[in-house]
């Protein structure tokens, strides 16, 4: 689980979320979309011929799909059990936002694309075993 990427800036906390939720709800929002840039990635290299030799990009783009489905998997089970339930999400050019119920309190967490650029590109580096700690 990603949890090195998470602690960097961090949004007013949602009402009723401790830290370590805060972390799973960021992890909620920003996973799902490197799964969707992955598998965009993972289309193009297999459909349009951009890798003169495809094979090796391809089962790198698979494994990384594999490992984030992995993680959300876990998140989800993560929120579950802290009675954490997300019930609605929405992204844009703009954020990524989530509602969700916590323990009887509502909320809605949102990341401003300012918030969250650079922490995707190093999920990216993460999840395709380029991540070197920096």
């Amino acid at each position: 689980m990603v949890e090195v990427i998470v602690r960097m800036s961090n949004p007013t906390r949602p009402s009723g979320a401790s830290a370590e939720e805060l972390q799973l709800l960021r992890n909620a929002a920003l996973l799902p979309v490197v799964l969707s840039v992955f598998e965009a990635d993972l289309a193009v290299a297999r459909d349009e011929g951009t890798f003169p030799i495809p094979g090796p990009y391809i089962a790198l783009i698979r494994r990384a799909v594999r490992r984030l489905a992995g993680d959300i998997a876990r998140t989800e089970r993560l929120l579950r059990q802290c009675g954490i339930e997300i019930w609605g999400e929405g992204r844009s050019h703009r954020e990524i936002a989530l509602q969700y119920d916590c323990r009887g309190d509502r909320g809605r967490y949102a990341l401003t694309r300012g918030m969250f650029a650079g922490e995707l590109e190093l999920l990216m580096d993460y999840y395709l075993g380029l991540f070197d700690g920096r």
